[in-house]
């Protein structure tokens, strides 16, 4: 689930949304040491959580909505919520009696920051498009601790609304935006609105890699295709061509006692299926880096943002048997 992470007296709160079980908590130290730790646990039944949300349905008040990046929103009183696209990452908020004409879009399509807070506000600081309008800053984006906030001017074909719009970065980089907006143009109630929907976001606590990446399986997948071109440009597709249509398919089981297992498959029409099985050991070398030292003394890091890697390989709770590799 969890553990404490910080030293000393300084006191933490852990708060995680759990699957129905049995959970034990442990407080050890270690060697012969001892100590007067002092904890207390709580508890709170959660009968409404949705993931992921699905388009054209309508959520409640007080009903969790969780998003890919581990974001949750309690729909705010007063409120219900709904996908109006394909996206699940996007959920637009109505409420039908103090604001009916507010438009609310909680954003975590973003997912994690992988530049810095600086790069983010100078993003928040250019013209976008929504909705077949363009929004144009008033000044640049302002950065207050985890916080990224402007106002906007929308134009479109017919109407000129104000905005309001707060970026909120969680621990581990998780990011969340609320936009509101409308044609009453009252900024500060839209500053209220955005600021009461980002009090019920909750963010997963401070990630501890090490227990985090033990014993899960990373997958990676890469589609080469370059059969564009016939090279003979006789009008047939030269077999020998299908050589650069590439399927690459990657996988690492990172165990527990620090060991990885790594699974290379290369695919091609002409040669098939090649297999490479590769082990070694691997290891955080920073608090954001991920490094796997193979046997014959080569190393390779990546960079971690969130439940996943920057080069797009995923994380999985269980652990399959993929491509039919033992």
């Amino acid at each position: 689930m969890d553990k404490s992470t910080n030293k000393g007296k300084k006191s933490e709160r852990i708060r995680e949304v759990l699957e129905p079980g049995s959970y034990y908590i442990e407080v050890s130290v270690p060697g012969n040491n001892k100590t007067n730790y002092q904890l207390s646990l709580s508890s709170e039944k959660i009968d409404n959580v949705v993931y992921p949300p699905k388009k054209e349905e309508i959520y409640k008040a007080g009903t969790w909505v969780a998003f890919e990046n581990r974001v949750g929103l309690q729909i705010p009183k007063g409120w219900v919520g709904g996908v109006t696209s394909n996206y699940d990452e996007t959920l637009i908020l109505a409420s039908s009696k103090k604001y009916p004409d507010v438009y609310v879009e909680v954003d975590t399509g973003s997912s994690y920051l992988t530049g810095s807070m600086g790069e983010l506000a100078n993003n928040w600081s250019q013209p976008f498009e929504l909705n077949g309008a363009t929004f144009q800053p008033q000044g640049k984006a302002k950065i207050k601790g985890n916080q990224i906030t402007n106002t906007y001017v929308a134009k479109g074909s017919e109407l000129e609304e104000k905005f309001y719009l707060v970026a909120t970065v969680g621990p581990n980089y998780e990011v969340a935006t609320v936009l509101v907006g409308g044609t009453e143009n009252k900024l500060k109630d839209y500053k209220d609105i955005a600021n009461n929907v980002v009090n019920n976001l909750d963010f997963p606590e401070p990630t501890d890699w090490e227990s985090y990446l033990s014993d899960r399986w990373l997958f990676f997948y890469f589609n080469s295709d370059l059969l564009e071109i016939d090279l003979n440009f006789n009008g047939v597709i030269d077999p020998w061509e299908e050589h650069e249509d590439l399927e690459i398919s990657t996988g690492i089981f990172l165990n527990g006692d620090r060991s990885f297992s790594y699974h290379y498959d290369s695919y091609n029409e002409i040669i098939g299926t090649t297999q490479f099985i590769l082990s070694g050991i691997w290891d955080i070398t920073n608090k954001n880096e991920l490094a796997l030292y193979y046997e014959d003394g080569s190393v390779t890091v990546e960079p971690i943002f969130g439940p996943d890697l920057d080069n797009e390989v995923l994380y999985s709770d269980d652990v399959y048997s993929v491509h039919n590799i033992n």
